[in-house]
């Protein structure tokens, strides 16, 4: 978001920072730039700056799965990614950028306490009252389903907002691929149960296609860089459509469950796919994330390495997995309403 006032600019990101906000700051001349892409703004310097190749974070990111680990650094050594709960305000008289931190108080709290059942009671009443203000306002939503505990947490928001389920999509795959067919008899008897239809498609189908450069456009300037998945939005919806999700399961099967430098050791030993030059590519992977991780460690308080580790994972990873296709979702009017699990708490983004 990006407000001008009087004299100041201010730039704010959500909550998970999912656009991201890359930057650029040459100190001897006092010069600084800053986009929420970080291919405009490597283009946009190229030739005018002095720009260098990160060559530890390209080696990692060619030995991880779908996408960056990284919190703080990019492909270029002076473009670093800032913090998800980064805003910015700039003095346009004087030139001059001012960066400051929100305080989101993230605490663990244990469920089966007096303040930790308050809160679950209510989250259940906000996103009850969410979905319903929705519902009142479109039928343009879907909502997916599977065998997997992610999404029947999210059903179930759903099913006690006290909305009729057959007026949107319930969706779930049904096919032989992976576990879909035993995920779907396990949607296919919770819809019995609950007496709603599954994959009764009445979503709003008009759209407009896009280009080619267009496509490309939405895509590489969105995630190029970070995000290893080559699918593309080809496509932009007449009318917003929304769609509740427990996508953000990985939290929760990927949680990282070991101290902090295990963690490290394992991502970086995700080399050994690449024999010839297994040694470089964990080196430079292990250097990356220390480096990452050192710096975490400065701007939070951990009361534990398993804390440093789960905060590095959801701080880097996911934040660079679905952040990214949230946000190549959003440019192609399609809202997602991700439940993002961890070890410890459920919530949505």
């Amino acid at each position: 978001m990006i407000r001008k006032k009087g004299n100041e600019i201010k730039i704010n990101q959500d909550f998970y920072g999912s656009c991201g906000l890359y930057f650029y700051e040459n100190k001897n001349t006092q010069y600084f730039a800053l986009s929420n892409s970080f291919l405009l703004l490597e283009e946009y310097l190229i030739g005018n700056q002095n720009l260098t190749f990160n060559q530890n974070f390209a080696d990692n990111l060619i030995i991880e799965g779908l996408c960056s680990s990284s919190i703080y650094e990019t492909m270029i050594n002076e473009i670093t990614l800032l913090p998800p709960n980064t805003f910015l305000i700039i003095n346009i008289k004087e030139k001059k950028l001012n960066v400051f931190y929100n305080d989101y108080k993230e605490n663990s709290i244990p469920f089966d306490t007096k303040e930790g059942l308050n809160i679950i009671d209510k989250w259940v009443d906000k996103w009850g009252y969410i979905i319903r203000s929705l519902k009142k306002q479109t039928d343009n939503i879907s909502c997916d389903l599977s065998g997997g505990f992610d999404t029947r947490a999210t059903l179930s928001v759903l099913l006690n907002a006290g909305i009729n389920l057959n007026q949107l999509l319930i969706n779930s795959a049904n096919d032989s691929l992976f576990c879909h067919d035993e995920d779907f008899k396990i949607a296919h008897n919770i819809s019995q149960k609950f007496g709603f239809k599954l994959n009764d498609d009445k979503l709003d189908k008009n759209s407009t296609k896009w280009s080619t450069l267009d496509i490309l456009y939405n895509s590489f300037y969105t995630k190029l860089g970070f995000l290893k998945e080559f699918y593309f939005k080809y496509r932009f919806f007449l009318k917003p459509r929304f769609s509740v999700s427990g996508g953000g399961g990985e939290l929760s099967r990927g949680y990282p469950g070991y101290p902090i430098q295990e963690y490290i050791k394992k991502l970086s030993s995700e080399s050994r796919i690449i024999k010839e030059y297994e040694r470089i590519f964990y080196n430079s992977s292990f250097n990356l994330l220390n480096r990452d991780v050192d710096l975490l460690k400065k701007k939070n308080t951990y009361n534990n390495d398993l804390e440093i580790s789960t905060d590095f994972y959801s701080k880097g990873r996911v934040r660079n997995h679905y952040g990214k296709g949230a946000l190549e979702n959003f440019i192609a009017n399609k809202y997602h309403i991700y439940q993002l699990s961890t070890k410890y708490t459920k919530f949505f983004l």
